[in-house]
């Protein structure tokens, strides 16, 4: 196991935590505009989290990051992150999505 992981649930265990879910605050805002370059550093960011998850022994769950520049490639992280312990799903919103209320939205 992990030393990170396995300091993780030691403190855990002192502080009577039965499970803890991961989330990510890294990919908030957009780190490419490129869905190839997305996919690939999403995929790397879920499979390295689904390991975290197996070295905790379900303990550590994740909230899995979408990549929303191409939707396939979405919904194959999403069912692989809901057979990997992922118990959320982070899908930040579409570059071309402005909330109208957003002062964006008038320039």
């Amino acid at each position: 196991m992990s030393g990170h992981v396995d300091l993780r649930l030691k403190y855990m265990d002192a502080n009577s935590v039965d499970v803890q879910v991961l989330h990510n605050t890294m990919f908030i805002e957009s780190v490419t505009d490129r869905p190839a370059v997305e996919v690939a550093l999403y995929k790397a960011w879920n499979r390295w989290l689904a390991d975290i998850w197996k070295q905790s022994k379900g303990r550590l769950r994740w909230s899995c990051m979408a990549p929303v520049l191409s939707m396939s490639d979405a919904l194959d992280q999403i069912r692989f992150a809901k057979e990997n312990g992922a118990c959320a799903v982070l899908m930040r919103r579409f570059p071309s999505m402005v909330c109208t209320r957003d002062r964006r939205s008038s320039e």
